[in-house]
């Protein structure tokens, strides 16, 4: 467990460089795990996963308290927010009406697709108005995907698998987020999942923001399995993701990433069938690129069709 000391707070604004985006966000919900004692020497927090211990001086109190009832924060604050929000002992709320740097037209929707139905991609399309582009990769399907009005259809001759049509995609967006997509993920048409998922952005080295992917309701047994036990829904409690913590992957069932991120790093790894969006979060996240869950924004996801096809992606 490790254990950090802060002896004084003082006014410290934000800069270019803070994590958590304090540029925008002023409000925080405390972590599950968050117990805080206090004396007259200070406060002592345990929070965070893995779990760790803070202990501030009575000057952070005020902070402290309004962390825990929600209040907007004093300007003073970042100092202790951002080593909070890195050590995923707090989490930057969700503002309806928060102003965004980014919008829609920012964002290129991709999706992998390999003989899936064009009625299923129509309707997924048109569930996405609004967005700067969409790009349907078509990963050798036969027959071939027809033209489908909305979206630019990307043809590979060959299944190279999703890592590889991913790729592909990539190679052709040119804006500043990219919103991976999988073919069988549905969204209702009063969702956009990536307008609220964008204000997470504004903090220049977030890099990387999922949703929560729960299945959609059925009535087999493979069904009900899947909505108690899909390995794609991570849970209701938002988190910094890396490895070793209580979520140390996102799927990329639905994934926003930076553009020039995940071009620096080299996109997915073509060689892996499955678990290829794992090893593109863990290297981002090693390489100290800041990725988050936000389960507040939901989207779903069709059930696997077979248990061992479920077993595969375990």
């Amino acid at each position: 467990m490790q254990v950090f000391t802060y002896l004084t707070l003082g006014p410290n604004h934000c800069s270019q460089h803070a994590t958590n985006g304090c540029e925008t966000v002023t409000k925080y919900d405390v972590d599950s795990s968050w117990w805080r004692y206090q004396s007259a020497q200070g406060d002592t927090v345990s929070a965070g996963s893995p779990l760790k211990v803070f202990r501030f001086s009575s000057a952070a109190r005020e902070i402290l308290e309004a962390l825990e009832k929600g209040n907007e924060l004093p300007a003073s604050a970042s100092t202790v927010t951002t080593r909070l929000v890195d050590a995923g002992a707090i989490h930057p709320q969700l503002a309806p009406t928060q102003q965004v740097v980014l919008d829609a037209t920012d964002v290129t929707v991709v999706i992998p697709a390999h003989n899936e139905s064009v009625d299923q991609l129509t309707a997924l399309v048109t569930s996405l108005s609004g967005v700067g582009k969409i790009v349907i990769v078509d990963d050798g399907s036969t027959p071939p995907i027809a033209n489908i009005e909305g979206a630019q259809i990307i043809r590979r001759e060959a299944c190279g698998g999703p890592a590889a049509a991913r790729n592909t995609a990539l190679a052709t967006v040119t804006t500043e987020i990219v919103f991976f997509l999988d073919a069988d993920v549905s969204l209702s048409m009063m969702q956009r999942p990536w307008a609220d998922l964008l204000f997470h952005f504004d903090g220049p080295l977030i890099g990387l923001v999922a949703p929560r992917v729960a299945s959609q309701q059925g009535h087999s047994i493979l069904e009900r399995y899947e909505e108690a036990e899909s390995p794609l829904d991570l849970g209701e409690e938002p988190a910094r993701v890396r490895q070793g913590t209580r979520v140390s992957y996102v799927p990329s069932a639905a994934l926003l990433i930076r553009t020039a991120l995940v071009r620096e790093h080299h996109g997915f790894d073509e060689t892996l069938r499955y678990g290829e969006d794992v090893d593109l979060v863990w290297r981002l996240s090693n390489a100290g690129v800041i990725c988050r869950y936000e389960p507040s924004v939901i989207v779903h996801h069709a059930p696997r069709q077979s248990f061992s096809h479920a077993w595969r992606q375990r």
